[in-house]
C-alpha cells in the first residue's frame, strides 16, 4: 500500500480525533526504544516509527509535515492511583496485596508492570492505563493544534471519565503532571 493513499490534504484543516490512531500515538509516547523516533502525520493521523535501519520509511518523512512525538513515560502516580482504585479493589484482596508487594522498593515500577499482566487486574490496568494515556495524547494533539478542538475535548472528557473510581482522584488535567 502506498502512503499517499492515506494522506489527507493538510490544508483542509485539522484532523477529527476519530481519524487519529490514538493507540499507536499512546505507544509512541511511551516507547523507550533507543534506536529510533516516532513521528506523527497530521495528514493521516498515523504515527510512524523511524528506526536506524528503516531507510525505506525515510521518504515518507521527507514528504513533510510530520511532527516528532516526544517520549513521555507514564508517570508513577498513575500506579498509585490504580492501586487506590475501586476497580482494583474489586479484583480481590489477594491481587491487591500481590501488586502492592511488587510495587514496593527499588525496581517497583518494573516489577508492578511484570506482575499486573499475570493477575486478575490485567484488564482493569489496561483500561485504566489507556484512558490516562489517551487523555495525555489528546492534550498533546490539542496543544499543537493538530485536531479539531470540540470533538477532541469531548473524547478527552470521555476518557477522563473512565479513570474516575479512584476514590475521587481526578484524571490528569491539561498542562499538569500527575506524577
Amino acid at each position: 500500500m502506498r502512503w499517499s493513499r492515506y494522506r489527507r490534504d493538510v490544508s483542509a484543516g485539522r484532523l477529527d480525533i476519530n481519524d487519529v490512531d490514538l493507540e499507536s500515538l499512546i505507544l509512541a509516547r511511551n516507547d523507550a526504544h533507543p534506536d529510533g523516533d516516532w513521528w506523527f502525520d497530521p495528514g493521516s493521523g498515523e504515527s510512524l516509527y523511524l528506526g536506524v535501519d528503516d531507510d525505506q520509511d525515510l521518504a515518507r518523512l521527507r514528504e513533510g509535515g510530520h511532527v516528532l512525538i516526544p517520549r513521555e513515560p507514564q508517570p508513577r502516580g498513575d500506579i498509585d492511583d490504580f492501586l487506590a482504585s475501586d476497580e482494583l479493589a474489586a479484583t480481590g484482596e489477594d491481587v491487591v496485596v500481590r501488586l502492592l508487594d511488587a510495587y514496593r522498593g527499588r525496581g517497583g515500577l518494573r516489577r508492578f508492570r511484570e506482575v499486573v499482566g499475570r493477575t486478575a487486574a490485567a484488564d482493569a490496568w489496561g483500561r485504566f492505563m489507556l484512558s490516562r494515556e489517551g487523555v495525555r495524547a489528546i492534550d498533546w494533539l490539542l496543544d499543537r493544534g493538530l485536531v479539531d478542538e470540540g470533538p477532541a475535548r469531548r473524547r478527552r472528557d470521555e476518557l477522563a471519565g473512565a479513570t474516575v473510581g479512584t476514590e475521587g482522584a481526578p484524571a490528569p488535567q491539561p498542562g499538569r503532571d500527575v506524577g
